[in-house]
């Protein structure tokens, strides 16, 4: 069988889309494994979206903590996100560290000087 240039142009055209949508399907199943790896709590974070959530995934952000240990410009850079709203995601991711914590109580003046005496 004898094909035209025409036709050999087409063949190695579908081949390379064919090429292009399974590499496009892998992408897609790797993005998805890698977010199924992020835990729960990085999930349930306030803010958070699936898109946000897969670039985290594909900067190893796997945990709060991780987010919460990320500065401004890292979580700028990864996400594409502006300042402000990347430093108040950050508190959020941090604001579990603080939850357990007992107000500070200051002393009563009477009884530092009772002590002292």
């Amino acid at each position: 069988m004898k094909v035209s240039r025409r036709g050999l142009y087409a063949l190695q055209a579908l081949i390379h889309l064919a090429e292009a949508y399974e590499a496009g399907l892998v992408a897609a199943q790797v993005r998805e494994e890698k977010v199924e790896e992020v835990s729960q709590d990085l999930r349930d974070l306030e803010g958070l979206t699936p898109e946000l959530i897969a670039k985290l995934a594909g900067g190893s952000i796997h945990t709060r903590d991780d987010l919460a240990d990320l500065a401004v410009d890292e979580l700028s850079e990864m996400t594409g996100m502006e300042g402000e709203q990347a430093k108040t995601l950050i508190i959020a991711a941090r604001a579990h560290w603080f939850a357990d914590e007992p107000a500070a109580q200051p002393a009563p003046a009477a009884a530092a000087q009772k002590e002292v005496r």
